[in-house]
């Protein structure tokens, strides 16, 4: 039984398609007197970033991160795992599968809008989905957007913010992951070489 275990494990991680370990870590970065930070996240073969700036504060999730935006009350950008594992790639069969997971992320919301390819940048498959919901009465709104990278891991991001500042929100998220950045370890020279 040992042996059939140590065949189906490999498998099973075959099955989920490359993954990108959320676990964030910043570094700074000092260039012509000032200094900039980058979030980043190891990827396997490549080293994912995105640019932070002074107006974001940082949470470290289970699985993911949580960035708050300090500027937007109450609204957040989370970078998480995908739920649907990567063999039910964003295609029109399997968009009623990323609708539900979508759904899933807060009870009692419903599907506002759909947005087909909200990034068409970098090679990326994306696909977002608007949620309306409230919380003691207080409407909210949040966009689910899946995002498959060209080596096929997949992540998902999640913006929630109060209904009136949501399109504030949704537009420092995308601005955010517009400074997304993919690094290839391949050729790379080790630091501190």
């Amino acid at each position: 039984m040992k042996r059939l275990l140590l065949f189906v494990i490999p498998l099973a991680a075959l099955a989920n398609g490359p993954q990108i370990d959320l676990t964030p870590v910043t570094r700074t970065y000092f260039e012509d007197g000032g200094s900039f930070s980058r979030l980043t996240f190891d990827g396997g073969d490549s080293t994912h970033s995105l640019t932070l700036d002074h107006e974001l504060t940082l949470t470290k999730l289970a699985a993911g991160v949580r960035i708050t935006f300090t500027r937007i009350p109450d609204a957040s950008f989370s970078i998480l795992p995908s739920p649907i594992a990567a063999d039910k790639p964003l295609k029109p069969e399997n968009m009623e599968l990323y609708s539900k997971a979508a759904l899933a992320q807060v009870a009692n919301g419903t599907l506002a809008e759909e947005v087909p390819a909200p990034h068409p940048i970098n090679g990326w498959t994306t696909h977002r989905y608007i949620i309306r919901y409230q919380v003691n009465g207080y409407p909210l709104k949040m966009a689910v957007t899946f995002l498959t990278f060209p080596e096929r891991a997949q992540i998902m991001l999640v913006t929630r913010a109060a209904e009136k500042m949501f399109d504030d929100a949704i537009a420092r998220s995308d601005t955010l992951l517009r400074s997304w950045n993919t690094v290839s370890k391949k050729g790379q020279v080790p630091s501190g070489s």
